[in-house]
């Protein structure tokens, strides 16, 4: 063979590579994903992800994202959501607290965190990075209960795979879902800085404008999200709720 058909034959499969990635949607609105779910049949993966630092995601998408055997599988049987916490990639306020809600919502703690959810958005299986390319990764998917799975390219699970052990949708969310924190529990205990750069202390976090940070409640955490400071106020978002709440300093 020659090498100009050897170039030529390497290039072809290289588009061919790209144009199965390309055919991967995933989307960045939660509503949207479970709405897509309920119209195709299909379940949610949710991808809780760092894209441009945290070096597991990186490798998980490089090691099975990128691979047309999970195009194939996913493109048959999952809506794929990605949830980004980047560093460096731009991303709208908005969507900065509605990935925080999420991450509350779901209990997640670390990068890369994947929850398989009904079209209801119950969880109904979570699995993190796995190593060995897709065919262990969609393996570890189909552990999923009650997964209905279409043939995409009949992946089978590796051998010595023990039958799934994992807990039904009623134990994954009664761990994962929890009522939002009160907002009782938040209090304004500063204010500082100056007439151009403002800080806010909110029990015993210290925010600017626009942060995110998780604040200790009686009973727990949550992430708050600082959207304004205002003269003798703050005005906030908890994480668990769409609505914001100003909050007032204590001057007693």
């Amino acid at each position: 063979m020659s090498s100009r058909t050897i170039l030529a034959v390497a290039g072809a499969f290289c588009f061919a590579t790209a144009a199965v990635r390309a055919e991967l949607n995933w989307l960045t609105d939660y509503d949207a994903a479970l709405k897509q779910a309920r119209t195709e049949g299909k379940l949610v993966l949710i991808n809780f992800t760092g894209s441009d630092w945290c070096g597991w995601c990186i490798k998980l998408k490089a090691e099975v994202f990128d691979k047309p055997e999970f195009a194939a599988f996913a493109n048959a049987n999952l809506v794929l959501l990605e949830i980004d916490f980047p560093r460096r990639k731009a991303q709208t306020e908005q969507q900065r607290i509605n990935n925080s809600i999420l991450q509350n919502k779901y209990r997640v703690e670390g990068y890369p965190t994947l929850v398989v959810a009904s079209d209801s958005g119950r969880p109904m299986h979570m699995l993190g990075y796995v190593p060995g390319g897709p065919v262990p990764f969609i393996a570890e998917v189909k552990k999923t209960p009650g997964g209905a799975w279409k043939d995409a390219g009949a992946v089978p699970p590796p051998v010595g795979t023990p039958p799934s052990a994992a807990p039904s949708p009623e134990q994954l969310w009664s761990g994962i879902a929890s009522a939002p924190k009160r907002y009782d529990d938040l209090k304004l205990t500063g204010l500082s800085g100056s007439a151009t750069r403002r800080f806010a202390i909110i029990n015993n976090q210290t925010f600017a404008p626009g942060e995110t940070a998780r604040v200790k409640l009686k009973d727990g955490e949550v992430n708050v999200v600082c959207k304004e400071i205002r003269a003798k106020s703050v005005l906030v978002q908890m994480d668990g709720t769409t609505e914001a709440k100003e909050l007032f300093l204590n001057t007693n």
